[in-house]
């Protein structure tokens, strides 16, 4: 992931930036998918968005020394199975 490879690297105000990006992507996302959210099987991605904007955002606030990229990558991650879960039936493979 492009976002580890900036943290391996130090390049932390680069990876803030890449932060930002991910979140108007994930808000983006949470858009395209709230009218439907009602005809999707059972599922958790509202609280998980919710968790995963919150520790973005705090990776938005604090210093470079305090930003935990790795909770960043376990939310996104758990959030990202999640969705693909809820989505399957209307994905063609």
């Amino acid at each position: 992931m492009h976002l580890e490879n900036q943290i391996n690297e130090l390049k932390f105000e680069d990876a803030k930036y890449m932060v930002q990006d991910i979140t108007e992507a994930i808000l983006s996302i949470e858009e395209a998918i709230a009218p439907m959210l009602n005809d999707l099987p059972s599922n958790n991605i509202e609280g998980l968005s919710t968790d995963l904007r919150a520790v973005l955002g705090r990776a938005l606030k604090e210093s470079d020394k305090a930003v935990n990229f790795n909770e960043i990558i376990q939310h996104f991650n758990k959030w990202k199975e999640e969705l693909r879960r809820i989505l399957k039936p209307y994905i063609i493979s």
